[in-house]
């Protein structure tokens, strides 16, 4: 799912969906539609979740992701 057809949230829920299921792990997935990012800011946020999600299957075999975007006062905060 690429941002120019999809919101921030369902760009990176896609993306993580699709990589659990491939890897077989179990996904807790939480994004809060309050946690908005500046326009400026999506697609960096976007690559800092693909590149973090892949990283962790790399090196670190998981059997469980968690991602989180969340609002944190007048920040979003992606875990």
């Amino acid at each position: 799912q690429e941002l120019s057809h999809a919101s921030l949230a369902t760009a990176i829920e896609a993306y993580a969906r699709a990589l659990a299921q491939r890897h077989a792990v179990d996904l807790d997935l939480r994004i809060d539609p309050a946690a908005e990012v500046p326009e400026w800011a999506t697609h960096d946020v976007y690559r800092i979740a693909q590149e973090a999600l892949s990283n962790a299957l790399r090196h670190g075999a998981p059997r469980h992701l968690s991602v989180h975007l969340f609002r944190q006062g007048a920040d979003a905060v992606l875990e």
